[in-house]
């Protein structure tokens, strides 16, 4: 039901962080569920399990959409070098959310 809801929303719509706020946990913690709503809206990934922000695929997808999603990554990713290159290469925003510890040089 989400999938086909999201379906009908278009792409950088408000919805998308609306109707995945608004969902139960359920769809929240569901990989296929917010990486969709990501791939639409990087903000959504705001309402993801802690779980899924620390998902690699869904944090690239998230920062393409939208650089500053990289606010919403799991620490253990904005600690990671190799990950932090890769992010702020495909947007600078995302530079702003990086682990001032992360070992850059």
């Amino acid at each position: 039901e989400f999938l086909q809801e999201l379906a009908k929303l278009g792409d950088g719509s408000l919805d998308v962080r609306t109707l995945l706020r608004n969902s139960a946990p359920e769809v929240k913690s569901n990989r296929e569920c917010v990486l969709a709503a990501v791939e639409k809206n990087g903000s959504a990934i705001e309402y993801a399990t802690e779980t899924l922000k620390g998902d690699e695929e869904v944090v690239i997808t998230a920062v393409r959409e939208w650089g500053f999603a990289f606010e919403y990554a799991a620490d253990s990713l904005k600690l990671d070098k190799d990950f932090v290159l890769a992010v702020v290469s495909m947007s600078a925003f995302a530079f702003e959310y990086v682990d001032k510890r992360t070992a850059m040089w």
